[in-house]
């Protein structure tokens, strides 16, 4: 299921906290028909394919595939100026974690321990708008030969978290800490 995978592939690019609260925080979902239903910081990649769109208790949720070589510079580049050009502001932190210096938009390969022939290459970032709402990113290209440039078939990932979820799922990994 593409949750799931979502789910998985933010964990290991160190954007993992935010999908794991969600999927604690979130009890069910629903299928959106079409984009004018999602807020407009969820981008659609111009000729993407198997685009889903999902919303989990005000959580919107966007996934598609894009024929793109990697490092899906175009893509990436063309996704960050339409965000900046509506004021949403890149951040150079994970939003969850601000005080961990966990690598954000940046590409990382992982393996898979399930796997282990599989290389995954992934990307991740946040935005955020003077309203504190929070957009978050993520790329992932799979590669059973683990040679980034062979690869073509590019995974766009994203949520949108309005400021109150934002500011709750913030709390959530502190109040974690705390009573450990």
């Amino acid at each position: 299921m593409v949750v799931s995978a979502v789910r998985r592939f933010i964990i290991r690019v160190g954007l993992g906290i935010t999908l794991v609260l969600l999927a604690f925080l979130v009890d069910e979902s629903r299928t959106l028909g079409s984009a004018s239903e999602q807020p407009d910081a969820l981008l659609e990649y111009p000729y993407s394919t198997r685009v889903e769109r999902t919303t989990r208790s005000g959580i919107d949720e966007l996934s598609y595939h894009v024929e793109a070589k990697f490092p899906a510079r175009d893509v990436i580049a063309w996704i960050s100026e339409q965000l900046q050009r509506s004021n949403w502001q890149p951040l150079d932190y994970d939003f969850m974690n601000p005080k961990l210096d966990v690598p954000v938009r940046r590409w990382n390969q992982i393996r898979d321990i399930r796997t282990p022939d599989l290389c995954i290459y992934a990307w991740g970032g946040y935005w955020e708008d003077a309203a504190n709402n929070v957009v978050m990113y993520g790329f992932r290209y799979h590669d059973p030969q683990c040679h980034p440039i062979s690869v073509t078939d590019l995974e766009v990932i994203a949520a949108y978290l309005p400021a109150a979820v934002a500011k709750q799922l913030q709390k959530t990994p502190q109040q974690f800490e705390s009573n450990r």
